[in-house]
């Protein structure tokens, strides 16, 4: 798909010019760019600090517990992968931290497709803190 634009592009060499010409078809008037019109998927995740799971909890998201959906971890903190309604099995592995199945249900009640816990996430008085 191409798209006309009225806006001239710099002449070769100076100022402003592109390197890459593709970069501007990134910058559709829809603001979601030319990936999103091929059908890329995209999703929300929620960002939540760390101090809403317990230590314990951590530890098991740490060592890919397999009663845990799908996380990865990294420096600051794991991503949870958040399981859609008829993926019950998965979502019950988390039933043995209470904690983690919360943010989960959460997650999915506002439509967000995996979860950012993070040391410096942001904290909500819906779920409960630790301090660890």
């Amino acid at each position: 798909m191409t798209q006309s634009s009225s806006r001239s592009r710099p002449a070769e060499g100076t100022i402003g010019a592109s390197a890459a010409p593709e970069a501007a078809d990134m910058s559709r008037s829809d603001g979601l760019g030319s990936d999103v019109e091929r059908g890329i998927p995209t999703g929300m995740y929620l960002d939540l600090s760390t101090a809403h799971v317990t230590e314990a909890e951590m530890r098991a998201i740490d060592g890919f517990c397999d009663r845990l959906p799908v996380s990865a971890l990294y420096t600051y903190g794991a991503w949870l992968y958040v399981p859609q309604p008829e993926e019950e099995d998965d979502a019950s592995r988390a039933i043995e931290y209470p904690n983690v199945n919360a943010i989960l249900l959460r997650a999915r009640e506002l439509g967000a497709a995996a979860v950012r816990l993070d040391a410096d996430g942001d904290r909500t008085s819906a779920l409960p803190t630790f301090e660890w």
